[in-house]
């Protein structure tokens, strides 16, 4: 007998359809809660990005204006680069 048979007691198909559901809700909340960190993870992450070395934040090269309108291309205009080392 599986966990999830023990745990229901299922008498009729009406108690199988109750418990199946039950497992299918519960499956949905963990995933969710895994997004939910997933995307929580992504934010720290881009927190801790730092001011781009080349452009010094500004996301532009006045030096070079004439090419891509001066757009910073380590990073992408931006002005963020890399990550906090720490």
């Amino acid at each position: 007998m599986s966990n999830a048979a023990a745990k229901y007691e299922i008498k009729n198909p009406l108690d199988l359809l109750l418990a199946l559901e039950d497992l299918a809700f519960k499956a949905e909340f963990e995933a969710e809660g895994q997004r939910r960190h997933a995307a929580e993870t992504a934010e720290k992450v881009t927190a801790e990005r730092v001011r781009c070395r080349k452009c010094d934040g500004t996301g532009r090269i006045q030096h070079y204006r004439h090419v891509a309108n001066g757009c910073c291309f380590a990073c992408d205009g931006t002005g963020k680069d890399g990550y906090a080392r720490g």
